[in-house]
């Protein structure tokens, strides 16, 4: 299928002619305006306005959703973490080098890290951090 540039807006071959009203200065105001008469419609009562309730539901469930994101991220940090050791430890089971894991590990103990808003959570990866701070204090001493 073959498709064609856009060629822009087309060209219409009549012009039509323009109101312009009457030359500046000699126009005149609405008759409402002389009259004091309005051709309005009366003004109309609004409906009162939504309660407030649902905008609180709305922010509510937003932070319910910020929660799972944040336990989501938080999760996802301790996984990398764990992913990481696990190298490490392969690595040094089959006495290679590890020195691209030692500064990925140097990155992620060196971010700071929000709280998931799960104490638990929370809990477990601060043992993963702990673990590996200690396997990047012995790296550190080994060097």
């Amino acid at each position: 299928m073959r498709i064609a540039p856009n060629a822009g807006p087309g060209r219409t071959e009549r012009r039509q002619a323009i109101n312009r009203g009457t030359p500046a200065g000699q126009g005149s105001f609405s008759t409402a305006a002389t009259t004091g008469h309005s051709a309005m419609a009366p003004p109309v009562e609004l409906a009162g306005s939504a309660p407030l309730a649902s905008l609180g539901a709305i922010i509510a469930a937003q932070g319910a959703e910020d929660l799972e994101e944040r336990q989501e991220r938080a999760r996802r940090h301790g996984e990398e973490t764990l992913d990481i050791l696990g190298e490490l430890r392969d690595a040094a089971l089959a006495e290679g080098g590890a020195a691209y894991n030692h500064d990925r590990l140097r990155r992620i103990v060196g971010t700071p890290r929000e709280a998931s808003g799960d104490e638990r959570l929370d809990s477990v990866l601060d043992e993963i951090e702990l673990r590996a701070a200690v396997e990047l204090a012995k790296i550190d001493r080994e060097v």
